[in-house]
């Protein structure tokens, strides 16, 4: 998807029809849940228009098919040769990344014994006043994630014992989730948001630091640029399986 989107959008000509564009989108979103988290963010983002599509936005629909097309042999490889079977968790966001309502985007991914199994790209239903609350505001989702998902492992007789693991690359959102009180700046926060909080202090995740360059949740909060996309694609075990070619 073309980086600059949000900015070339605001001057396009709205589609005479929107049915063909509902229906590819549509067809997007069935991809982007079940086998191609690398182009959920995309797929997000042109779904905020299905109701009132532009000419920018069809060109840029389209041009997610084409990328389809041309890496059509990719798919999940789930699991890898010495993997540790252990619920590994990254999240991200951005700051006011849509220009018409200044959201952000939160996305997070969880892998296990080396296989993407979980992942979502959403837009944040609040306004984030710094890039730290978008984190937060993120990390939030995240955890209830992890939670789930530990939950689902323990009834499938794999418990994870330890804390799960959870990738966050904003010092200053990890240094506000290790505090024991408020500051005024963060007072008008959701309490809601606050339960990262309580599953740190519980020992169900542990949240650690991880740079940007290697924050494979980055791909599910903006659109990127090609070379970015290939190398997290690749991260999350998004590979051309042999012999598969459509």
């Amino acid at each position: 998807m073309d980086t600059g989107y949000f900015k070339i959008r605001l001057d396009s000509k709205p589609l005479p029809n929107n049915a063909e564009y509902q229906r590819l989108i549509g067809s997007h979103l069935y991809i982007a849940t079940h086998s191609r988290p690398d182009i959920a963010a995309c797929v997000g983002i042109l779904s905020r228009k299905v109701s009132s599509p532009t000419l920018v936005d069809w060109t840029e629909a389209r041009r997610v098919v084409r990328y389809l097309l041309r890496t059509i042999d990719y798919g999940l490889r789930l699991g890898a040769p010495g993997a540790e079977f252990k619920l590994v968790g990254y999240c991200d966001s951005d700051w006011a990344g849509d220009s018409t309502d200044r959201k952000s985007c939160s996305g997070y991914l969880y892998r296990i014994g080396g296989a993407t199994v979980s992942w979502i790209s959403r837009k944040q239903s609040c306004v984030a006043t710094s890039t730290m609350e978008a984190e937060y505001v993120a990390l939030s989702g995240a955890a209830q994630e992890a939670v789930w998902l530990r939950g689902l492992l323990d009834e499938l007789d794999e418990k994870q014992v330890q804390a799960t693991t959870v990738y966050e690359d904003n010092r200053s959102c990890l240094d506000f989730v290790a505090l024991d009180h408020q500051k005024k700046r963060s007072k008008h926060i959701d309490i809601r948001y606050h339960y990262t909080r309580d599953v740190c202090a519980t020992g169900v995740i542990d949240l650690q630091y991880c740079t940007s360059e290697d924050m494979i949740a980055d791909i599910l909060t903006k659109p990127l640029g090609a070379e970015r996309v290939r190398k997290f694609a690749a991260m999350m075990g998004l590979v051309p399986i042999p012999g598969r070619d459509g």
